[in-house]
Protein backbone atom coordinates (compact mmCIF):
# COMPACT_ATOMS: atom_id res chain seq x y z
CA UNK A 1 0.00 0.00 0.00
CA UNK A 2 2.90 2.36 0.65
CA UNK A 3 5.14 1.48 -2.29
CA UNK A 4 2.96 -0.39 -4.76
CA UNK A 5 3.80 -3.85 -6.10
CA UNK A 6 6.32 -4.14 -8.90
CA UNK A 7 5.02 -5.78 -12.07
CA UNK A 8 1.36 -5.26 -11.18
CA UNK A 9 -1.19 -2.46 -11.54
CA UNK A 10 -1.06 -1.98 -7.75
CA UNK A 11 -0.01 1.62 -7.12
CA UNK A 12 1.59 3.05 -4.01
CA UNK A 13 -0.01 5.66 -1.80
CA UNK A 14 3.04 6.75 0.18
CA UNK A 15 3.18 10.10 -1.56
CA UNK A 16 -0.44 11.02 -0.95
CA UNK A 17 -1.45 9.45 2.38
CA UNK A 18 0.19 10.07 5.78
CA UNK A 19 2.33 7.15 6.95
CA UNK A 20 0.33 6.68 10.15
CA UNK A 21 -2.86 6.26 8.14
CA UNK A 22 -1.24 3.64 5.90
CA UNK A 23 -0.23 1.61 8.94
CA UNK A 24 -3.72 1.94 10.40
CA UNK A 25 -5.11 0.59 7.14
CA UNK A 26 -2.57 -2.26 7.12
CA UNK A 27 -3.64 -3.18 10.66
CA UNK A 28 -7.28 -3.24 9.62
CA UNK A 29 -6.59 -5.44 6.59
CA UNK A 30 -4.55 -7.87 8.67
CA UNK A 31 -7.44 -8.18 11.11
CA UNK A 32 -9.70 -9.25 8.24
CA UNK A 33 -7.55 -12.22 7.27
CA UNK A 34 -9.36 -15.49 8.00
CA UNK A 35 -7.73 -18.14 10.17
CA UNK A 36 -7.19 -20.49 7.22
CA UNK A 37 -5.06 -17.82 5.58
CA UNK A 38 -2.39 -18.01 8.25
CA UNK A 39 -2.07 -21.67 9.14
CA UNK A 40 -3.97 -24.04 11.37
CA UNK A 41 -7.60 -23.23 12.16
CA UNK A 42 -8.60 -21.24 15.20
CA UNK A 43 -10.07 -22.98 18.23
CA UNK A 44 -13.80 -23.47 17.56
CA UNK A 45 -16.28 -21.40 19.51
CA UNK A 46 -18.28 -23.11 22.20
CA UNK A 47 -21.68 -24.34 21.14
CA UNK A 48 -24.57 -22.15 22.23
CA UNK A 49 -26.10 -25.17 23.97
CA UNK A 50 -22.91 -25.60 26.03
CA UNK A 51 -22.95 -21.98 27.12
CA UNK A 52 -26.65 -22.07 27.99
CA UNK A 53 -26.26 -25.35 29.90
CA UNK A 54 -23.59 -23.77 32.11
CA UNK A 55 -25.88 -20.85 32.83
CA UNK A 56 -28.51 -23.28 34.12
CA UNK A 57 -26.24 -25.72 35.98
CA UNK A 58 -23.45 -23.31 36.85
CA UNK A 59 -19.94 -24.63 37.27
CA UNK A 60 -18.34 -22.53 39.99
CA UNK A 61 -15.29 -20.68 38.73
CA UNK A 62 -12.08 -21.98 40.26
CA UNK A 63 -13.60 -25.41 40.89
CA UNK A 64 -12.30 -28.77 39.71
CA UNK A 65 -15.20 -30.42 37.81
CA UNK A 66 -14.02 -34.02 38.10
CA UNK A 67 -15.99 -36.82 39.76
CA UNK A 68 -15.31 -40.24 41.24
CA UNK A 69 -12.07 -39.30 42.99
CA UNK A 70 -12.97 -37.89 46.44
CA UNK A 71 -9.37 -37.37 47.52
CA UNK A 72 -8.64 -35.35 44.38
CA UNK A 73 -11.94 -33.46 44.65
CA UNK A 74 -10.93 -32.41 48.17
CA UNK A 75 -8.30 -30.13 46.68
CA UNK A 76 -10.37 -27.83 44.47
CA UNK A 77 -13.63 -29.71 43.89
CA UNK A 78 -15.62 -27.59 46.31
CA UNK A 79 -15.32 -25.19 49.22
CA UNK A 80 -11.88 -25.24 50.83
CA UNK A 81 -12.72 -25.54 54.51
CA UNK A 82 -10.80 -24.18 57.47
CA UNK A 83 -7.99 -26.50 58.50
CA UNK A 84 -9.16 -26.51 62.13
CA UNK A 85 -6.93 -27.09 65.11
CA UNK A 86 -3.64 -28.78 64.17
CA UNK A 87 -3.09 -32.26 65.63
CA UNK A 88 -0.68 -32.51 68.53
CA UNK A 89 1.58 -34.79 66.48
CA UNK A 90 2.71 -31.80 64.40
CA UNK A 91 5.71 -29.71 65.39
CA UNK A 92 5.17 -25.92 65.54
CA UNK A 93 6.60 -25.33 62.05
CA UNK A 94 4.41 -28.10 60.63
CA UNK A 95 1.33 -26.60 62.29
CA UNK A 96 1.68 -23.37 60.32
CA UNK A 97 0.18 -22.58 56.91
CA UNK A 98 2.65 -19.78 56.22
CA UNK A 99 5.19 -20.46 53.44
CA UNK A 100 8.28 -19.45 55.45
CA UNK A 101 7.55 -22.30 57.84
CA UNK A 102 7.07 -24.73 54.95
CA UNK A 103 10.55 -23.69 53.86
CA UNK A 104 12.06 -25.19 56.98
CA UNK A 105 11.86 -28.57 55.22
CA UNK A 106 11.22 -27.49 51.64
CA UNK A 107 13.88 -24.82 51.22
CA UNK A 108 14.37 -25.32 47.49
CA UNK A 109 10.66 -25.12 46.74
CA UNK A 110 10.26 -22.00 48.88
CA UNK A 111 13.11 -20.23 47.05
CA UNK A 112 11.54 -21.05 43.69
CA UNK A 113 8.00 -20.17 44.73
CA UNK A 114 9.12 -16.88 46.29
CA UNK A 115 10.05 -15.52 42.83
CA UNK A 116 6.89 -16.77 41.13
CA UNK A 117 3.65 -15.05 40.19
CA UNK A 118 1.86 -17.48 42.50
CA UNK A 119 3.61 -15.83 45.43
CA UNK A 120 2.43 -12.41 44.20
CA UNK A 121 -1.11 -13.47 43.33
CA UNK A 122 -2.50 -11.41 46.22
CA UNK A 123 -0.59 -8.24 45.44
CA UNK A 124 -1.23 -5.04 47.43
CA UNK A 125 -3.11 -3.65 44.43
CA UNK A 126 -5.47 -6.60 44.30
CA UNK A 127 -6.02 -6.63 48.05
CA UNK A 128 -6.80 -2.92 48.07
CA UNK A 129 -9.54 -3.52 45.52
CA UNK A 130 -11.02 -6.29 47.66
CA UNK A 131 -11.09 -4.44 51.00
CA UNK A 132 -14.42 -2.66 50.43
CA UNK A 133 -15.98 -5.92 49.28
CA UNK A 134 -15.03 -7.69 52.49
CA UNK A 135 -18.06 -5.98 54.02
CA UNK A 136 -20.26 -5.07 51.06
CA UNK A 137 -19.72 -8.03 48.72
CA UNK A 138 -18.02 -10.95 50.52
CA UNK A 139 -19.22 -13.46 47.91
CA UNK A 140 -17.45 -11.55 45.15
CA UNK A 141 -14.30 -11.35 47.26
CA UNK A 142 -14.41 -15.11 47.83
CA UNK A 143 -14.81 -15.65 44.08
CA UNK A 144 -11.67 -13.59 43.38
CA UNK A 145 -9.65 -15.11 46.17
CA UNK A 146 -10.60 -18.59 45.03
CA UNK A 147 -7.65 -18.33 42.64
CA UNK A 148 -5.63 -15.49 44.16
CA UNK A 149 -5.62 -16.57 47.83
CA UNK A 150 -7.65 -19.80 48.06
CA UNK A 151 -7.39 -20.85 51.71
CA UNK A 152 -10.28 -20.16 54.08
CA UNK A 153 -7.75 -18.72 56.54
CA UNK A 154 -7.01 -16.02 53.94
CA UNK A 155 -10.62 -14.74 53.90
CA UNK A 156 -11.78 -11.99 56.24
CA UNK A 157 -15.39 -13.15 55.88
CA UNK A 158 -16.47 -16.78 55.71
CA UNK A 159 -19.77 -18.66 55.36
CA UNK A 160 -20.96 -21.85 57.08
CA UNK A 161 -19.50 -24.08 54.36
CA UNK A 162 -15.99 -22.99 55.32
CA UNK A 163 -16.55 -24.43 58.79
CA UNK A 164 -18.13 -27.67 57.63
CA UNK A 165 -21.72 -26.37 57.69
CA UNK A 166 -24.32 -25.79 54.98
CA UNK A 167 -22.38 -25.09 51.81
CA UNK A 168 -25.38 -23.45 50.15
CA UNK A 169 -25.80 -20.88 52.93
CA UNK A 170 -24.40 -17.59 51.66
CA UNK A 171 -24.51 -15.81 55.01
CA UNK A 172 -21.08 -14.36 55.77
CA UNK A 173 -19.53 -13.54 59.13
CA UNK A 174 -16.12 -12.48 60.44
CA UNK A 175 -13.50 -15.23 60.17
CA UNK A 176 -12.03 -16.06 63.59
CA UNK A 177 -9.13 -17.90 61.90
CA UNK A 178 -8.22 -15.06 59.49
CA UNK A 179 -4.44 -14.72 59.09
CA UNK A 180 -3.49 -11.37 57.56
CA UNK A 181 0.12 -12.41 56.91
CA UNK A 182 -0.99 -15.60 55.18
CA UNK A 183 -3.46 -13.60 53.07
CA UNK A 184 -0.57 -11.61 51.64
CA UNK A 185 1.19 -14.78 50.47
CA UNK A 186 -1.30 -15.34 47.65
CA UNK A 187 -1.24 -18.90 46.34
CA UNK A 188 0.69 -20.22 49.32
CA UNK A 189 2.13 -23.71 49.57
CA UNK A 190 -0.85 -24.92 51.60
CA UNK A 191 -3.29 -23.62 48.98
CA UNK A 192 -2.35 -26.55 46.76
CA UNK A 193 -0.89 -29.00 49.24
CA UNK A 194 -2.68 -28.97 52.62
CA UNK A 195 -6.26 -29.98 53.47
CA UNK A 196 -7.27 -30.78 57.04
CA UNK A 197 -3.59 -30.67 58.02
CA UNK A 198 -2.83 -33.57 55.67
CA UNK A 199 -0.17 -32.80 53.12
CA UNK A 200 -0.91 -33.82 49.52
CA UNK A 201 1.51 -34.03 46.62
CA UNK A 202 2.68 -36.10 43.67
CA UNK A 203 3.61 -39.75 44.11
CA UNK A 204 7.25 -40.40 44.82
CA UNK A 205 8.98 -38.16 47.33
CA UNK A 206 12.14 -36.41 46.24
CA UNK A 207 15.13 -38.47 47.43
CA UNK A 208 16.58 -35.31 48.98
CA UNK A 209 13.73 -35.18 51.52
CA UNK A 210 14.26 -37.02 54.79
CA UNK A 211 11.18 -39.18 55.53
CA UNK A 212 9.00 -37.91 58.38
CA UNK A 213 6.42 -40.53 59.45
CA UNK A 214 4.72 -38.19 61.94
CA UNK A 215 3.55 -35.83 59.21
CA UNK A 216 0.43 -37.07 57.36
CA UNK A 217 1.05 -37.34 53.61
CA UNK A 218 -1.35 -38.48 50.89
CA UNK A 219 0.09 -38.83 47.36
CA UNK A 220 -2.34 -38.06 44.55
CA UNK A 221 -1.94 -38.63 40.82
CA UNK A 222 -3.68 -35.34 39.96
CA UNK A 223 -0.48 -33.47 40.82
CA UNK A 224 1.03 -34.85 37.64
CA UNK A 225 -1.97 -34.01 35.42
CA UNK A 226 -3.05 -30.80 33.74
CA UNK A 227 -6.49 -30.81 35.34
CA UNK A 228 -4.85 -29.74 38.60
CA UNK A 229 -4.33 -26.38 36.90
CA UNK A 230 -7.78 -26.28 35.27
CA UNK A 231 -9.73 -24.54 38.10
CA UNK A 232 -7.75 -21.31 37.87
CA UNK A 233 -6.72 -21.43 34.21
CA UNK A 234 -10.09 -22.02 32.56
CA UNK A 235 -13.18 -19.85 32.92
CA UNK A 236 -16.66 -21.43 32.74
CA UNK A 237 -18.53 -21.58 29.45
CA UNK A 238 -21.16 -19.04 30.57
CA UNK A 239 -18.47 -16.36 30.68
CA UNK A 240 -17.65 -16.77 26.99
CA UNK A 241 -17.20 -13.69 24.83
CA UNK A 242 -17.92 -14.32 21.14
CA UNK A 243 -18.02 -18.04 21.89
CA UNK A 244 -14.80 -18.27 23.90
CA UNK A 245 -13.98 -17.65 27.57
CA UNK A 246 -11.34 -14.96 27.95
CA UNK A 247 -9.32 -17.52 29.90
CA UNK A 248 -9.44 -20.66 27.75
CA UNK A 249 -6.03 -22.17 28.42
CA UNK A 250 -7.08 -25.67 29.46
CA UNK A 251 -9.34 -26.09 26.42
CA UNK A 252 -6.55 -24.81 24.15
CA UNK A 253 -4.25 -27.47 25.58
CA UNK A 254 -6.98 -30.12 25.41
CA UNK A 255 -7.54 -29.56 21.69
CA UNK A 256 -3.90 -28.96 20.83
CA UNK A 257 -1.00 -31.26 19.92
CA UNK A 258 0.46 -31.69 23.42
CA UNK A 259 -2.43 -33.42 25.17
CA UNK A 260 -2.55 -36.52 22.91
CA UNK A 261 1.21 -36.86 23.38
CA UNK A 262 0.84 -36.91 27.16
CA UNK A 263 2.59 -33.58 27.75
CA UNK A 264 1.04 -31.95 30.83
CA UNK A 265 1.17 -28.36 32.08
CA UNK A 266 3.67 -29.46 34.71
CA UNK A 267 6.15 -30.68 32.10
CA UNK A 268 6.71 -27.14 30.83
CA UNK A 269 5.78 -24.93 33.77
CA UNK A 270 7.17 -27.11 36.58
CA UNK A 271 10.11 -28.93 34.96
CA UNK A 272 11.87 -31.25 37.41
CA UNK A 273 9.07 -30.30 39.84
CA UNK A 274 10.38 -26.78 40.13
CA UNK A 275 7.97 -24.26 41.67
CA UNK A 276 8.89 -21.29 39.49
CA UNK A 277 5.75 -21.51 37.29
CA UNK A 278 7.47 -19.62 34.49
CA UNK A 279 5.40 -18.49 31.53
CA UNK A 280 4.80 -15.53 29.24
CA UNK A 281 6.04 -13.10 31.90
CA UNK A 282 9.53 -14.62 31.74
CA UNK A 283 11.56 -13.45 28.70
CA UNK A 284 13.58 -16.66 28.41
CA UNK A 285 10.53 -18.90 28.62
CA UNK A 286 8.68 -16.78 26.07
CA UNK A 287 11.58 -16.88 23.62
CA UNK A 288 11.75 -20.65 23.93
CA UNK A 289 8.18 -20.80 22.66
CA UNK A 290 8.54 -18.74 19.49
CA UNK A 291 10.39 -18.71 16.20
CA UNK A 292 10.89 -15.37 14.47
CA UNK A 293 11.73 -14.89 10.83
CA UNK A 294 11.88 -11.74 8.74
CA UNK A 295 12.32 -10.99 5.06
CA UNK A 296 13.33 -7.72 3.46
CA UNK A 297 12.14 -6.67 0.01
CA UNK A 298 13.52 -3.87 -2.14
CA UNK A 299 11.25 -2.42 -4.80
CA UNK A 300 12.39 -0.94 -8.10
CA UNK A 301 12.41 2.56 -6.62
CA UNK A 302 14.74 1.49 -3.79
CA UNK A 303 12.14 1.30 -1.03
CA UNK A 304 12.88 -1.52 1.44
CA UNK A 305 10.02 -3.21 3.30
CA UNK A 306 10.37 -5.87 5.97
CA UNK A 307 7.76 -8.47 6.84
CA UNK A 308 8.31 -10.29 10.13
CA UNK A 309 6.59 -13.46 11.26
CA UNK A 310 6.28 -15.04 14.69
CA UNK A 311 5.42 -18.72 15.00
CA UNK A 312 4.50 -20.55 18.18
CA UNK A 313 6.81 -23.57 18.29
CA UNK A 314 7.00 -24.38 22.00
CA UNK A 315 3.69 -23.88 23.81
CA UNK A 316 0.74 -26.22 24.17
CA UNK A 317 -1.77 -23.36 24.06
CA UNK A 318 -2.23 -19.98 22.44
CA UNK A 319 0.51 -17.45 22.94
CA UNK A 320 -0.36 -15.32 24.80
CA UNK A 321 -3.14 -17.47 26.18
CA UNK A 322 -4.95 -14.62 27.95
CA UNK A 323 -5.96 -11.08 26.93
CA UNK A 324 -3.07 -9.82 29.05
CA UNK A 325 -0.14 -9.52 28.95
CA UNK A 326 0.56 -8.43 25.40
CA UNK A 327 3.64 -9.50 23.47
CA UNK A 328 5.30 -7.22 20.92
CA UNK A 329 7.85 -7.63 18.18
CA UNK A 330 9.97 -4.66 17.17
CA UNK A 331 11.89 -4.58 13.89
CA UNK A 332 14.50 -1.96 13.08
CA UNK A 333 15.96 -1.42 9.59
CA UNK A 334 19.73 -0.94 9.50
CA UNK A 335 22.07 -0.20 6.64
CA UNK A 336 25.18 -2.13 5.67
CA UNK A 337 27.19 -0.34 8.35
CA UNK A 338 24.71 -1.25 11.06
CA UNK A 339 23.27 2.24 11.45
CA UNK A 340 19.52 2.73 11.79
CA UNK A 341 17.97 3.94 8.58
CA UNK A 342 16.42 7.38 8.51
CA UNK A 343 12.67 7.83 8.58
CA UNK A 344 10.10 5.27 9.79
CA UNK A 345 12.61 2.46 9.98
CA UNK A 346 11.36 1.08 13.27
CA UNK A 347 7.98 -0.49 13.94
CA UNK A 348 6.35 -2.53 16.68
CA UNK A 349 3.45 -4.94 16.36
CA UNK A 350 1.47 -6.88 18.91
CA UNK A 351 1.88 -10.63 18.72
CA UNK A 352 -1.02 -13.02 19.16
CA UNK A 353 -1.11 -16.59 17.93
CA UNK A 354 -4.02 -18.87 17.20
CA UNK A 355 -4.46 -22.61 17.35
CA UNK A 356 -1.50 -25.00 17.56
CA UNK A 357 -0.26 -26.61 14.38
CA UNK A 358 0.04 -30.38 14.31
CA UNK A 359 1.78 -30.81 10.98
CA UNK A 360 5.18 -32.56 11.20
CA UNK A 361 7.96 -30.04 11.47
CA UNK A 362 5.58 -27.14 11.96
CA UNK A 363 4.57 -25.16 15.00
CA UNK A 364 3.56 -27.34 17.91
CA UNK A 365 1.95 -24.58 19.85
CA UNK A 366 0.12 -21.98 17.84
CA UNK A 367 -1.74 -22.20 14.65
CA UNK A 368 0.76 -20.68 12.41
CA UNK A 369 2.29 -17.28 12.09
CA UNK A 370 0.75 -14.17 10.75
CA UNK A 371 2.93 -11.63 9.06
CA UNK A 372 2.97 -8.10 10.38
CA UNK A 373 4.07 -5.05 8.42
CA UNK A 374 7.07 -4.33 10.57
CA UNK A 375 9.12 -1.55 9.11
CA UNK A 376 9.90 0.19 5.87
CA UNK A 377 12.25 2.83 4.67
CA UNK A 378 10.47 6.16 4.18
CA UNK A 379 8.16 6.23 1.19
CA UNK A 380 8.11 9.32 -0.93
CA UNK A 381 6.40 12.19 0.80
CA UNK A 382 6.66 10.75 4.32
CA UNK A 383 7.90 13.02 7.04
CA UNK A 384 11.31 12.11 8.38
CA UNK A 385 11.12 10.51 11.80
CA UNK A 386 7.45 9.55 11.52
CA UNK A 387 6.53 6.30 13.20
CA UNK A 388 4.40 3.56 11.62
CA UNK A 389 1.30 2.69 13.55
CA UNK A 390 1.60 -0.70 15.30
CA UNK A 391 0.10 -3.53 13.29
CA UNK A 392 -1.41 -6.62 14.90
CA UNK A 393 0.50 -9.80 14.15
CA UNK A 394 -0.73 -13.37 14.44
Amino acid sequence: MATGLDGTPMVGFGASVPTAELWALATFVDELLPAEHVGAPALPALATATIEADRVARLRAGTWPGAGAPDEAALFGGTIALQGAPPSSLAPAQASLRPPQCGRCHAKQLREWGQSLHARAASPGLRAQLVPGDIDAPAEVEACQRCHAPLAEQLRQIRPGHAGGDDDDRTYAANPAYDAELAGHGIACAACHVRGWTRHGPPGLAPSLLPLPSYPFSPLAIYERSDLCLPCHQLPARQAVAGRPLLDTYREWLMGPYMPRGVQCQHCHMPNREHTFLGVHDPTTFRQAIAVDARAYRSANGIVTVRAGVTNVGAGHYLPTTPTPAAWITVTLRDGAGATCAGPARASASVATRAPSTAPGSSTRTPGSRRAPAASSPPAGAAAGSTPRPARAW
